[in-house]
This record gives structure tokens, C-alpha cells and sequence, in this order.
């Protein structure tokens, strides 16, 4: 099973003020040390509009991961 980590507050700070700066995908995922692909999919999941808030995007990933971790009822 391959092993990841989940992105920190730190780091979506990060992506936000260097977006804010008008930074691309490549500048960001390197300054992070991170893959463009993981950039590109947090700001395209959490974007709203034009901007990108990292409170707001911390916020959101909580609770994916609390829901991932809730058992379906059996019938």
C-alpha cells in the first residue's frame, strides 16, 4: 500500500499567500516539496472562485477524512 501525508495548515497557508502572489502549480509544489499534481487537485477541490482560502481548505479535508472513516449501516 502506498504510504502518503496528508498536506498540513502550514503548507495550505503556504499554497494560499503564494497564489494570492499569482505563483504557478510548479513554483508552489517545489517550494512545498510536493508533487504538482497534489497542488493542482487541492486548489481545484477547495477553490472558491478565483480565490483559495487555507482555513477554509483545512476545514474541508477534516471532514472527508472523518467521513472516510464512517461505516456504511448493514441492512
Amino acid at each position: 500500500m502506498i504510504q502518503y501525508n496528508r498536506l498540513t495548515d502550514h503548507e495550505r497557508e503556504r499554497i494560499s499567500k503564494m497564489l494570492a502572489a499569482g505563483s504557478t502549480f510548479t513554483t508552489i509544489a517545489k517550494s512545498i516539496n510536493r508533487s504538482i499534481s497534489t497542488v493542482a487537485r487541492e486548489v481545484k477541490r477547495i477553490r472558491i472562485g478565483v480565490e483559495y482560502f487555507a482555513i477554509d481548505a483545512h476545514a474541508k479535508a477534516f471532514g472527508r477524512q472523518k467521513d472516510s472513516h464512517r461505516r456504511s449501516k448493514k441492512i
